[in-house]
């Protein structure tokens, strides 16, 4: 049980940190935990028009 726990740290931690770099809300990362749904978030982040790239484009 503990094991589970340390993975799913380890997984939320860097997606958080990516979905708040693009500007997506951090707790958004925590649908990488859902089964097919956290495949989907990775396409998700892949292909959508990042809020804060609109803003850092010279």
């Amino acid at each position: 049980m503990i094991w589970m726990l340390v993975v799913g740290i380890i997984l939320v931690i860097p997606f958080w940190k990516l979905a708040t770099r693009v500007g997506y809300p951090g707790p958004l990362a925590l649908l990488i935990l859902i089964p097919l749904v956290n495949l989907a978030f990775i396409y998700f982040l892949a292909f959508s028009k990042w809020p804060e790239s609109e803003e850092t484009r010279w």
